[in-house]
């Protein structure tokens, strides 16, 4: 088996629902499945042979077509966000972080054998939490770097083409995939079954700009599709008798049982090892899917989709006798539409002896604001509305860090207005707040407190008792806080917040509560 490589650009946004349901929340996945592409690819191929000209479908065609789109012989993966041109990759389900702590400690579940009753115990008090969403690309230097899949929620209404409005009571909600990501999926083909000319004819077809997913005739869907690197050769997996085989579900996997109904249960064998090598259950950790597709032909919900997710794990126990068949990464059905390729004892889930990856996740940074950059941008800008929104923009942000420095001063100095003295201060806290809105800037605000030999808190009865505990020192401190993080302009603003908050707290019966 062979594989080439695409890149997928989302040119616009992208909804690809995780349900066919029309109504009720929906959320989208955060990936394309590659039954698009595969539809892609089809839908060119049947297009020439409309209801009218059937007959010119002749029997060399009709085998053509049964080979590259209904044989299995051609595998369109699903396309996963990338990150410097790697694929990356669900999140495995066998990862296990503590409850309360960083996803940076992980834990492989079924490398937690043969522990001490210590050890057992310690981690029963971290909390062990399963890790079940997100996308890593886990890199040579045992580092698993996330990626973010942005998505946006928009609210739509149905249209009325008799009255040439929004219908009433027909408003939904779609979920989309922000414009800008960047995905890779593979196409694998059988090299003997499938010809070059063959193969060029589908790269041809997926390459350019196409529409996928929900809502594609609107705004949503459009994508760009390209060939990112020359073709690469797939081999058998080999094993040894005796050992445990771990299998990570790179894609989705469905299994039929001996009824040829969906089974959440899949055998040894469904993974293509032999009848006497067993998957050991407790060691293993699935989680499953069920869906129904939609046939735009037909006009109908096909068969209920189940399976089991991708990121799940098996563990298979493999006998001590007999040889092992050659192992390709493909297995369970539907392998043209993306489902059933997984990978064989891969790197990332390796641990040591105390169950602890060898891989170590990195944390996802949260952006201080989603809206900042946009906000940036209108600095500049000289027209009117534009310089309004700036200017409402960083107010919002100015506040948002007086209130927080304000907060984190009265929890971390409240204790020290405490005591007989405490009415006392809560008056004192009331005539600094009187002084800071007679001032326009940090300058003045140091000479009415504290720089002077005159200033408030610097003479009388307040001196001496803002120099204990180093009470005045927090507050200069918090002002020059305030004047590298927000100027120097809206310092009074800052220190009127703080002295309301703490001559409030001063004046409760206890300030501990």
């Amino acid at each position: 088996m062979k594989q080439i490589t695409f890149q997928c650009t989302l040119l616009s946004d992208v909804i690809i629902n995780q349900r066919s349901a029309s109504t009720g929340n929906q959320k989208t996945l955060d990936f394309i499945p590659g039954s698009n592409f595969y539809g892609i690819v089809a839908n060119k191929f049947y297009q020439p042979f409309n209801e009218k000209d059937k007959s010119s479908l002749n029997e060399e065609m009709k085998t053509e077509l049964f080979t590259l789109l209904h044989s299995g012989k051609l595998c369109f993966g699903d396309a996963h966000p990338a990150l410097n041109g790697e694929r990356a990759l669900r999140v495995p389900a066998a990862m296990f972080y503590p409850k309360l702590g960083s996803i940076e400690e992980c834990y492989i579940h079924h490398a937690l054998t043969g522990l001490s009753q210590e050890e057992i115990t310690k981690l029963a008090q971290k909390q062990l939490k399963q890790c079940r969403n997100g996308f890593y690309v886990f890199t040579e230097d045992g580092t698993g770097i996330p990626i973010e899949v942005n998505k946006t929620f928009a609210i739509k209404s149905a249209y009325d083409h008799n009255s040439r409005r929004s219908k009433d009571e027909q408003m939904y909600g779609y979920q989309s995939m922000d414009k800008g990501l960047s995905l890779i999926f593979h196409l694998t083909y059988d090299e003997k079954a499938i010809s070059e000319p063959q193969l060029n004819k589908v790269t041809d077809l997926l390459n350019g700009k196409h529409r996928v997913g929900r809502s594609r005739t609107a705004q949503y869907g459009l994508v760009n599709i390209e060939k990112t690197s020359e073709t690469s050769t797939i081999t058998p997996v080999p094993f040894q008798n005796g050992k445990e085989v771990v299998v990570y579900a790179d894609s989705r996997l469905i299994f039929f049982d001996d009824y040829h109904l969906p089974t959440f249960t899949p055998k040894a064998t469904d993974f293509g090892f032999r009848e006497s090598d067993k998957i050991v259950w407790e060691k293993s950790q699935i989680r499953t899917f069920q869906y129904s597709p939609w046939n735009y032909a037909r006009q109908a919900y096909d068969a209920d989709r189940c399976g089991i997710e991708k990121g799940s794990v098996v563990v298979i126990k493999l006998d001590d006798k007999g040889e092992i068949p050659p192992i390709y990464p493909y297995v369970g059905v539907y392998h043209t539409e993306g489902f059933g390729h997984v990978l064989f004892n891969p790197t990332f889930l390796c641990a040591d002896g105390n169950g602890k990856a060898c891989y170590k996740l990195l944390k996802k940074e949260k952006e201080e604001s989603s809206s900042q950059p946009r906000i940036a941008l209108l600095k500049d800008k000289e027209e009117p509305l534009l310089k309004f929104l700036y200017q409402k923009g960083e107010t919002e942000r100015i506040l948002t860090i007086i209130y927080k420095e304000a907060n984190n001063f009265v929890r971390t100095n409240k204790e020290k207005f405490a005591g007989k003295d405490q009415k006392e201060f809560a008056a004192q806290w009331g005539k600094i707040r009187s002084l800071a809105t007679q001032c326009s800037n940090k300058e003045e605000i140091e000479e009415k407190l504290y720089t002077l030999e005159t200033s408030y808190l610097t003479h009388g009865i307040a001196a001496e008792k803002w120099k204990e505990s180093e009470r005045l020192k927090n507050l200069t401190d918090f002002v020059d806080g305030m004047n590298k993080a927000i100027g120097k302009n809206n310092v009074p603003l800052a220190v009127i917040n703080l002295a309301s908050e703490m001559a409030k707290v001063c004046s409760r019966k206890n300030v501990d509560k």
